[in-house]
């Protein structure tokens, strides 16, 4: 029972891995320090820590597992981990609240890992990723746009289902993914554009509206409510 628990300092241990089911239901925990010799994330061991908003990651970390972080309903931002490579199935899934994750070097990444992440704004997805697999990204409605690697050879089916927010694209990678065009998981079925460069050009107006540069035409890209 861990019911009372606020905090988990483990910043001093030699841990490599923090065991599944370790904090789980946890519901008053809001601050946990990780340790530098972290390598892994077990299965479900924060899943349910509905008090839980912000999640340091250290950059020794190369593994998170299954439902790892699972329905953390106030959990809003993730940093670190730079050495995280794997993120296993529904990692990050049903967290409403979650707007950053910033784990760039992921190559591989499994099916609903984001899943109902509905205030992602983006997540860029590593050089060497070569599937995107189905409802990775489902309902991630709130991502503006989303860059494919060269790597990329396969797009599971919904990959990207119900992201309506998705304005451009880049493609570096092989597949042949055009603008409203369900196909490739959907990536790019609400998009204005698909770009082959990695070099597309966004500005500000006014601090409220977002545009990106396709050729000589700009696209709406967001825009922030004045109310």
């Amino acid at each position: 029972e861990c019911g009372a628990l606020t905090s988990a300092d483990l910043s001093k241990t030699s841990l490599t891995e923090i065991p599944e089911y370790a904090f789980s239901y946890c519901q008053g925990l809001d601050t946990v320090r990780m340790p530098n010799s972290l390598r892994r994330i077990g299965n479900s061991a924060f899943s349910n820590c509905n008090n839980l908003s912000r999640i340091t990651l250290p950059n020794t970390l190369e593994d998170i597992g299954a439902y790892a972080f699972m329905e953390c309903s106030s959990l809003v931002e993730v940093t670190g981990g730079a050495g995280v490579s794997h993120i296993d199935t529904q990692a990050f899934s049903n967290n409403y609240n979650l707007t950053t994750i910033q784990t760039d070097n992921v190559t591989n990444l499994a099916w609903l890992v984001f899943e109902n992440c509905g205030q992602l704004k983006s997540f860029n997805l590593a050089d060497g990723l070569t599937r995107i697999s189905e409802n990775t990204f489902a309902s991630c409605s709130s991502l503006t746009s989303m860059r494919i690697p060269r790597t990329v050879t396969v797009i599971d089916d919904n990959a990207f289902s119900g992201c309506s927010g998705i304005r451009y694209v880049v493609n570096l990678s092989g597949l042949n993914i055009t603008a409203g065009d369900f196909g490739y998981g959907g990536v790019a079925a609400y998009a204005a554009f698909v770009s082959t460069s990695d070099n597309v050009a966004t500005t500000v107006v006014d601090g409220q509206y977002t545009f990106a540069r396709n050729g000589d035409d700009w696209y709406l890209v967001t825009m922030v409510p004045t109310y």
